[in-house]
């Protein structure tokens, strides 16, 4: 992928306006197992580096949650068919139609999303003294660009109702807080795992 790619919107105009420009400000360093969507990438710039602790982080007794988190957004089948839309006789009530389905679905993904960050923001709550403070101030900001990121999304879903293409960076961009918030969660946060006197893990 070459740089203009990188930085091409979804629109033809490229300004600081154009949606899912925030995303370029998470610091994530995870991609999804698998591309759902190839031509996502062209349309928002991802940062290239690592969310790091400036300081060691103190264990905290979390349990795990929500075990399916990681692959809640995994499980939600986004497929814009136009196969099935296009039967439809009157372009009026199909993009009428589509538009409801769309609608239907952001409402599903967003409230799949609050969920698993309730989750998380209550856990973090619960043990942030323990914590180091930048590092909590980091998730803090990861979750706040989140926010942002996917706002400027849903405006322009809003203004383009019927274009598939924001429903899904939507969609990829609150799996990549999810892979995020999980990779902190067990690597950072979690207990090392106890071990028998054999040395193995239970």
């Amino acid at each position: 992928m070459n740089n203009n790619d990188t930085n091409r919107s979804p629109s033809e105009s490229d300004t600081d306006q154009q949606p899912g420009y925030k995303l370029a400000e998470l610091n994530w360093d995870l991609q999804p197992a698998r591309d759902l969507w190839p031509d996502i990438s062209s349309r928002i710039r991802f940062a290239d580096r690592q969310l790091k602790p400036s300081a060691k982080i103190k264990k905290a007794s979390w349990q795990p949650f929500a075990l399916a988190a990681s692959v809640v957004f995994a499980t939600v089948s986004l497929v814009f068919s136009s196969m099935t839309w296009q039967k439809a006789q009157d372009a009026d009530k199909y993009q009428a139609a589509l538009a409801v389905y769309h609608a239907a679905q952001i409402q599903l993904i967003d409230q799949q999303h609050q969920m698993v960050r309730a989750q998380f923001s209550q856990l973090l709550q619960r043990d942030r003294e323990n914590l180091d403070p930048a590092f909590v101030t980091e998730l803090e900001t990861l979750m706040t660009n989140v926010d942002l990121a996917s706002a400027e999304i849903k405006k322009a879903l809003a203004a383009q109702p019927n274009d598939p293409d924001y429903a899904s960076m939507l969609v990829r961009t609150y799996q990549q807080e999810v892979k995020m918030l999980n990779k902190v969660k067990l690597n950072r946060i979690m207990p090392e795992p106890a071990t028998t006197q054999e040395g193995y893990s239970i």
